[in-house]
């Protein structure tokens, strides 16, 4: 991907606020609602993002001004404080286009959005971080249904931490979907203020969240994938698909993935010999490490500390989680646990949960399944004409007694609890 097609991804934009019906952009990010106005100086941002060296967005943010996206960015901007995650000109050299000329800057301002996030502060010290394994994640502004599938009409997010107390913050498990996919981790290495735009300046360009797919190729799931290719699962509509086509083509998704060495040691176990000969039981298994609904490790240790059960399998089962000082464990229905060794890797649908070990449960509750489809059809399309762009930082105390973040604002009532920004403690590798 190249760097100006993915500037709305990079740029994240924290801010309260959402597109106000009725509301009206100029030519140059003037904003009117309710016989006000405000206007966002968008030379003078291409000035100060020039002079701090951030040659390439400017020139990509100054191409956007006449676009749809692009006017709904900057008259976004004209009110409240946003971060950016704004990528150096070494790291987007690369991946910059020459002959812009030829570029559809109303589709190419879409993933600009995904760099710009809302944050409370207009003067931020720093940027707002968990400590790793602690993990922050953060609402973007990009929203475009060709770039995100996300259930209620949501943003796409982003991850990030600082590997220590000290360490710079770090965009981790980013999904480059280039000759090998990997997954890869971004820093950022500078900061600056421009009036109500905290920008720091990252060495890399963020590329909005790919296909399941895709993900589990950069984090070497191979096992996990090659079951997904081989077992067929029936589909709502009577119809049947490949186990990987059902999870992938779901609007909102949350995958708890066994890494290779959990097959290795169900194989040891000789687990999988229940499974021969019968037609639904690789199903069931398979869709107990699923979730209709988006759930990150901040809302995994919420419903931990509070003792809430309130997240069910694709199967029917219910999951729970637990958590303590050694870290974050998923619990099937009947009763077979988890740990979470590599939390939030984002999917254009959904977000990936790395395991330890497979949750055997081969039980179907086919009346959950059907009641937990229905409320989610009526909640998308009662979201139908919204946009989320809000967020929540969560208050959060692990069990060592450390206070995650301090700050909360209102949730969403929806099963996808994470509708903006969330700090929590959660476990994975070290970025």
């Amino acid at each position: 991907m190249k760097l100006l097609a993915l500037l709305p991804y990079s740029v994240l934009y924290f801010s309260a606020l959402n597109f106000v019906s009725g509301q009206t952009s100029g030519s140059n990010g003037t904003s009117s609602s309710n016989g006000t106005s405000s206007t966002f100086n968008v030379q003078e941002f291409t000035s100060a993002l020039n002079a701090a060296g951030f040659t390439l967005l400017a020139n990509a943010t100054a191409s956007i001004n006449d676009t749809e996206s692009g006017q709904q960015l900057f008259a976004q901007l004209s009110t409240g404080n946003y971060t950016l995650f704004a990528p150096s000109d070494e790291a987007g050299s690369t991946g910059v286009v020459t002959a812009t000329q030829s570029l559809d800057y109303n589709v190419f301002s879409r993933p600009v959005l995904h760099h710009y996030e809302e944050s409370n502060s207009s003067t931020n010290a720093q940027l707002l971080s968990a400590i790793y394994p602690n993990v922050t994640l953060g609402r973007t502004l990009l929203n475009s249904t060709d770039w995100v599938h996300l259930p209620y009409y949501q943003p796409q997010v982003v991850a990030w931490a600082r590997p220590s107390e000290n360490g710079n913050v770090t965009v981790i498990d980013q999904v480059a979907n280039t000759t090998v996919v990997t997954a890869q981790n971004i820093t950022v290495v500078n900061s600056t203020q421009y009036e109500n735009i905290f920008i720091n300046g990252i060495d890399g360009v963020l590329t909005p969240p790919l296909s399941l797919s895709t993900v589990l190729t950069a984090i070497n799931a191979t096992q996990f994938q090659g079951l997904l290719l081989r077992i067929p699962y029936p589909l709502r509509n009577g119809s049947s698909a490949l186990a990987l086509n059902r999870f992938q083509d779901s609007k909102g998704v949350t995958a708890f993935v066994p890494d290779n060495e959990a097959f290795d040691a169900a194989n040891q176990e000789g687990l999988f010999e229940s499974l021969n000969g019968n037609d639904t039981r690789p199903q069931s298994m398979i869709a107990n490490h699923f979730s209709d609904n988006v759930i990150y490790t901040p809302d995994m240790w919420q419903l931990a500390q509070s003792g809430n059960q309130n997240l069910t399998s694709a199967s029917g089962e219910p999951l729970q989680f637990t958590g303590n000082d050694s870290g974050l464990y998923v619990l099937g229905g009947n009763g077979t646990s988890a740990k979470i060794i590599r939390p939030d890797v984002l999917t254009d649908n959904g977000v990936v949960h790395v395991v330890d070990r497979i949750l055997f449960d081969l039980n179907y509750n086919n009346e959950v399944v059907s009641s937990v489809v229905s409320s989610a059809a009526s909640a998308e399309s009662a979201s139908a004409s919204t946009t989320d762009t809000g967020i929540i930082i969560a208050s959060i105390t692990s069990s060592a007694g450390t206070e995650a973040s301090s700050e909360s604002s209102s949730a969403s009532s929806s099963s996808s609890a994470s509708e903006s920004i969330s700090t929590s403690t959660s476990v994975s590798a070290t970025p």
